[in-house]
């Protein structure tokens, strides 16, 4: 029998991402006007594996008589244009799906948490939320019922009802008759400034499934979480950059309507044409590839919060080609549009009567301000064509950034605004009226302090009388928490202008119960000041006694000299393990510190030893490395050990610690030395490849790790991508790099 064409809507996983070009449109390569694969795999990374999966039975061969063969056939064709040479094509497998198979429905969700607007429960109901649906489903119904368990979650994102997210259910099954599960993940949106995380599902099916067995695909679930906050001191941000390198839609981007090319937008790459030289795919839509059909297609970015910003600007590279000539279907529109919290608001509409703009290798350049006054907490940007057989809109490195405004609040507050501050925790708080900052604080312990008010009670330029004959700041701060800790050890900082604190004496910060102007007792610690905004100030301290009222005081604060000043003491999470690192500015009879560890803060035990420099009056410098460091948050404190015995501790730090052991490669993009770290000990050899976009191997060789690190030299290989493959005894490794 002849042969006939897999139709795409056989594929349930990474199907055909294009049509060919027809006779009429001049394509003479032998597969023009069919659906077929193009340019690089849309489906995967820039040329690097995909995996692309087939209902047969959608093409009738479950009804053929049995003993029958069947066969399969993978045709490539070419036109007479530049081309990128080979399909390579591996781990081909037929099997019978009349065996139950479980899988996540979906293989990635993302998620701003600027879309959290559901108040939280009692006491934490400051502590907005999100829920997001992950799917989990069995193809048919299994011989018996099916429990599925969640495996505990790995990635940067902290589970916990007062951390990043919960999870809910964790087990459950599936039958005849509920053949699918809706797991509901909760994704808070907190005061922390914790950047870009992710929370990565998978399963396991427990013992007695009868016939079900877990499917080929999606059988991991990665949930992108962006954060809204930003550090209250960052002059400008980055919210959105994009220069589409890795071929395919950018993670948290949608398609309206989806579909794809060339009935809506794709990323695209050709060896001849791009937009950037340093970056050859680029976000693209092409109207002649669909003949006399009218398209109207929109593609959207992730949201981001640009609330407290001064200034917001988009910019971009465009190619947009107009016809005009016989034949004209349509007036095609080339349309930028950005969402204001209510609606789409319009930056910019391109026509017929505005003409092209740009062209390949020499693209138009758009730089368009947002008015401030559509800033919200989950700004979107959108592209939207509409034409008909009317040539095409290319697009490449979409930025938008903002600066901020900056500004330290000075006057009493009216209308607080509570932000949650949980267990070991750093909020920042601002006017919600202004959004200027009014205060920050850093919970240096695991109580949950809860929905947390911060106001100025009192405001004012220079000093006033507080009690026993002090002195104390006319701008002053008040904290109120849900649950307070009279023993709770904090870090907070105030902030004011330069004009309030001109001409006056700060030799500590002063605290009182309840608040500062009724006060007639209080305490006061020594103080740490910084510059703020350029012009202005942040005064840090800490206290270990409960939040009430705060401000600057002249009092002096005596302390006795200890035989060690420890000027830094801060510790990271890294592939190698929890690396602490701390600093002295100088040493009296010190022998040894013990670094100590804990997982509640209330029982530290000893970890290691490092030796001290006796008596110094220079700078010193000390690290430690904890490979053994569990999962979540792990507190570290040194012991710091005189010759005669004595002994002092200092503060207690934390470090968010995942179990995730990963590869990673940096810089990227790189122009000279690459650094492969790598979580396997140092006595490993590890095989290395690296292969080029046209399926050439470069190199294949052995290498040992030296300090968890691979370092090896490209500055020779010409720009372009590569794949980097590592193969370890544990499993192998594929990872895109960029020459620049």
């Amino acid at each position: 029998a002849a042969f006939s064409t897999v139709p795409i809507d056989a594929f349930t996983t990474n199907g055909y991402n294009a049509t060919l070009y027809n006779t009429a449109q001049g394509n003479n390569n032998p597969l023009q006007g069919k659906f077929a694969f193009t340019g690089t795999d849309d489906g995967s990374l820039t040329g690097s594996w995909g995996q692309s999966s087939i209902d047969l039975g959608k093409l009738g061969l479950l009804q053929t008589a049995s003993n029958q063969t069947i066969k399969f056939r993978w045709n490539l064709g070419q036109d007479g244009c530049t081309g990128i040479d080979g399909w390579y094509i591996d781990d081909i497998k037929v099997y019978s799906c009349a065996q139950p198979t479980v899988q996540f429905e979906a293989s990635t969700t993302f998620v701003n948490e600027a879309e959290a607007t559901i108040a939280g429960a009692s006491p934490n109901q400051c502590l907005n939320y999100v829920e997001k649906t992950v799917v989990v489903k069995i193809n048919k119904a299994p011989s018996q019922p099916v429990t599925v368990t969640l495996n505990t979650p790995t990635g940067t994102a902290t589970q916990g009802s007062t951390l990043d997210y919960t999870i809910s259910p964790t087990s459950f099954i599936l039958e005849s008759g509920t053949l699918s599960k809706n797991v509901i993940v909760r994704i808070y949106d907190d005061a922390y400034v914790e950047g870009k995380e992710n929370i990565i599902l998978t399963y396991t099916l427990n013992p007695g499934t009868g016939d079900a067995i877990t499917e080929a695909t999606n059988q991991t679930h990665t949930i992108t979480i962006t954060d809204n906050d930003i550090n209250p001191e960052t002059f400008s941000a980055e919210l959105i950059n994009e220069n589409f390198n890795l071929g395919e839609i950018p993670s948290g981007w949608s398609v309206i309507g989806g579909g794809l090319y060339p009935t809506t937008w794709a990323v695209k790459s050709y060896l001849d044409s791009w937009l950037d030289p340093n970056g050859h795919p680029f976000l693209f839509i092409n109207s002649n590839d669909l003949g006399n059909q009218l398209i109207d297609k929109i593609i959207e970015t992730p949201p981001f919060n640009t609330l407290g910003m001064a200034s917001i600007n988009l910019s971009f590279i465009e190619y947009f080609k107009i016809y005009n000539g016989a034949g004209d279907l349509a007036d095609e529109q080339a349309i930028v549009e950005v969402w204001d919290g209510a609606n789409w608001q319009n930056l910019l509409t391109e026509t017929e009567i505005t003409g092209t703009k740009g062209s390949f290798t020499a693209p138009f350049s758009r730089n368009i301000a947002i008015p401030i006054s559509y800033a919200n907490a989950a700004m979107k940007v959108r592209f939207r064509y509409i034409a008909n057989s009317d040539n095409w809109w290319a697009i490449d490195n979409v930025k938008v950034a903002g600066t901020m405004i900056n500004k330290i609040e000075s006057v009493v507050t009216a209308n607080p605004d509570p932000q949650y501050l949980g267990p070991n925790g750093t909020a920042n708080f601002y006017d919600a009226a202004t959004g200027n900052i009014i205060l920050k604080i850093k919970n240096l312990t695991s109580h949950d302090y809860g929905c947390t008010s911060v106001v100025i009670d009192r405001a004012g330029n220079g000093q006033t009388n507080w009690f026993g004959g002090h002195l104390i700041t006319n701008k002053t701060f008040k904290v109120t928490t849900t649950t307070n800790n009279a023993t709770g050890q904090y870090e907070i900082t105030l902030y004011y202008n330069s004009a309030e604190v001109t001409g006056i004496t700060v030799n500590s910060m002063g605290k009182s119960t309840n608040n500062i102007p009724t006060s007639s007792t209080g305490v006061f610690n020594s103080v740490i000041r910084s510059a703020a905004y350029t012009t202005d100030f942040a005064y840090t301290s800490t206290f270990n006694n409960g939040f009430s009222g705060f401000g600057l005081s002249d009092a002096q604060v005596i302390t006795t000299p200890l035989p060690v000043q420890l000027i830094k003491f801060e510790g990271k999470n890294t592939p190698e393990g929890n690396k602490l690192e701390w600093q002295t500015a100088s040493e009296t009879n010190n022998n040894y510190f013990i670094i100590e560890k804990s997982t509640n803060t209330n029982t530290f035990l000893e970890i290691g030893i490092v030796k001290g420099s006796e008596n110094t009056s220079e700078v010193k410098n000390y690290t430690y490395l904890d490979k053994n460091y569990s999962k979540g948050l792990n507190y570290y404190r040194l012991k710091q050990v005189d010759n005669d015995g004595q002994y002092h501790y200092s503060k207690t730090i934390s470090i968010l610690a995942s179990d995730e052991k990963i590869i990673t490669i940096s810089p990227n993009p790189v122009h000279s030395t690459l650094n492969i770290s790598l979580p396997e000990n140092n006595s490993e050899i590890i095989e290395m490849k690296m292969i080029n976009t046209a399926g050439v191997e470069i190199f294949d060789k052995m290498n040992k790790i030296k300090d968890g690190k691979i370092i090896q030299d490209v500055s020779k290989l010409p720009a372009g991508f590569y794949q980097i493959i590592i193969i370890t005894k544990a499993n192998t490794t594929s990872l895109k790099m960029i020459k620049e």
